[in-house]
């Protein structure tokens, strides 16, 4: 059990403030430049010979055919025909086509797709995430702006289609069962000769996994929230209550509102839908918290308050944060903010996993209670995916016998949302050093699972070299070409430390021969040089005279050529 001290402030009901009023032209949008994927069709032309997934690589459509870009509000759009008239036509979708499967997308990262759709003659339109176990993700948008969350898929949040921008967060996932990246799909529901324009479409990186603030909710009933994409569940005991959306402090907020008839725990409201979360990952969890009338709040996770695999408790009278349990990691609480860092075991069945429950205790009974929760935030805490090297100021020469050094050195970790945190020297070691082995070597540096390398140059400088040229032909006769292959080398060095044997060819870091212009044809004496390095050492061949045949009135004199 882990207890944190904490002040909470409860804070009074702002003013009402009005929603801007929706507009029918389309608006001026542009891809983003941090787009993964994007493409606004502009200079593109796509018709039955050219499919759409051959140009943006992205992007498939059901009816290659008919699909075609088209000039349409002085721009260049895809326009997606289906012609089937069936009561589910499929229309396309993000990630199938002939070139591309998502692939740049990382498993178990968050998304954003934001895109320019018109829909005609279709009554609505289906988005579905298509992934593995769990990481289905379905939601309606009708054209006229409505969203509705389908039961079975919660792997879609953050959906709006609001001024013909439809917009939604997912979690990409392999999808085993077809061998590709999880991809995108929609689809049309009682179409007759429908047709969808597209453009601007992007595929980015979600800012957060999910934030479920209620901006595009009216003020008032609450009863959509059960069935729309809002991530909060609302027991059918409140829904017909005072509960409501209301205008707070600037913002849209959830308003539970009841009379409680005692101080017991009474189960108020849960984070619900939450398939996007990944088994086995940590997030954080936030929100901002007013409360009226409340004694102690409650949040169970992995099971409700009856079989709790965690539990986090708001003690607002003694000012004690307390944690139960090993899946909710760490909890605070500061100014009406609730952060909780919080892991999704394994082990958690779909209900599980993917709900927090909240349990109100109240002071009084019989009076106006309200717990006012806004912007819910979970975001995926990142994790190490490898390590990167800075070796720009470390030292990589060494004389022989001399001791590692590794100031300088800078070691980062690559973590899953692309940035980079420097490593303190005390959780990674360096192995390979061997100072007593003259040469180039690589040093690799260990973090976790993770591996790098960067090279170094152990060096000895040479003091003498010693020849043996006993087993070397020293006297070679008229014509023959010189033979070294018994002379064996070795250096000292100023260290004076262990000789070593010399092998012959520089490029392996041996000694070279200057054969002081041996010709076998010229007789005489020749001084053969060795060099290792900055060091010679000298030994000499002679080669002979010709020999000669007296045959009487007749010299022969052997020049062998």
């Amino acid at each position: 059990m882990r207890t944190i001290p904490f002040f909470a402030i409860i804070s009074t009901l702002a003013s009402c403030f009005a929603l801007p009023s929706s507009v029918s032209v389309r608006p001026n949008t542009a891809i983003k430049p941090e787009a993964i994927y994007g493409t606004d069709f502009e200079g593109t032309t796509i018709n039955a010979s050219n499919s759409v997934d051959k140009v943006t690589g992205f992007i498939w459509a059901n009816d290659y055919a008919h699909t075609k870009t088209i000039m349409r509000h002085d721009s260049t759009m895809l326009e997606w025909s289906v012609f089937d008239n069936s009561q589910y036509s499929i229309v396309g979708g993000f990630g199938i086509g002939e070139k591309s499967n998502l692939a740049k997308l990382k498993n178990n990262e968050s998304y954003t797709c934001e895109s320019y759709v018109e829909m005609t003659n279709l009554e609505k339109l289906y988005i579905d995430v298509v992934g593995d176990e769990g990481k289905w993700g379905s939601a309606i948008v009708y054209p006229d702006g409505r969203i509705v969350k389908n039961e079975g898929g919660h792997n879609l949040v953050d959906v709006s289609y609001e001024n013909h921008i439809l917009r939604f967060t997912f979690t990409m996932s392999f999808c085993t069962a077809e061998g590709v990246n999880g991809y995108l799909k929609f689809t049309a529901f009682n179409a007759f000769n429908a047709v969808i324009f597209l453009d601007d479409v992007s595929i980015h990186k979600a800012g957060h996994a999910l934030t479920g603030d209620l901006e595009n909710y009216p003020v008032g009933s609450i009863d959509t929230l059960n069935t729309a994409h809002s991530i909060f569940y609302v027991p059918n005991d409140f829904v017909d209550a005072s509960s409501s959306i209301i205008d707070h402090e600037s913002s849209r907020a959830l308003d539970i509102a009841y009379l409680p008839s005692s101080t017991e725990g009474l189960s108020v409201f849960y984070f619900s839908k939450l398939g996007f979360l990944v088994k086995g990952r940590e997030y954080s969890f936030q929100f901002d918290l007013d409360a009226i009338n409340v004694r102690s709040l409650y949040l169970f996770y992995g099971g409700t308050w009856v079989t709790p695999s965690s539990s986090l408790k708001l003690d607002l009278t003694s000012g004690i944060v307390t944690v139960v349990g090993d899946f909710i990691q760490s909890a605070s609480y500061s100014e009406g903010h609730v952060s909780l860092i919080f892991r999704v075991a394994t082990t958690f069945n779909q209900n599980d996993w993917s709900q927090f429950q909240v349990v109100a205790e109240t002071s009084q009974s019989n009076q106006a209670t309200h717990i006012i929760v806004d912007n819910t935030q979970f975001d995926l805490v990142p994790i190490a995916e490898g390590i990167e090297l800075d070796t720009s100021t470390v030292k990589t020469q060494y004389q022989f016998g001399e001791s590692l050094s590794l100031d300088g050195l800078r070691v980062y970790r690559k973590m899953s949302d692309g940035t980079l945190e420097i490593l303190d020297a005390s959780v990674y070691s360096v192995s390979g050093f061997d100072s007593s082995i003259a040469g180039n070597a690589f040093l690799t540096v260990h973090y976790l699972t993770f591996t790098a390398k960067y090279s170094i140059q152990i060096i000895r400088t040479p003091q003498n070299l010693v020849l043996n040229t006993s087993l070397v032909k020293t006297v070679y006769a008229y014509g023959e070409s010189l033979d070294l292959a018994g002379l064996e080398v070795s250096v000292t060095f100023e260290d004076n430390g262990p000789s070593a044997a010399l092998t012959r060819g520089s490029i392996l870091g041996g000694y070279t021969v200057d054969g002081g212009d041996f010709d076998g044809y010229r007789p005489g004496s020749y001084v053969i040089t060795v060099i290792y390095q900055n060091v010679r050492a000298t030994f000499t061949v002679s080669v002979s005279e010709p020999n000669t045949v007296d045959y009487g009135s007749v010299t022969y004199t052997e020049t062998g050529k």
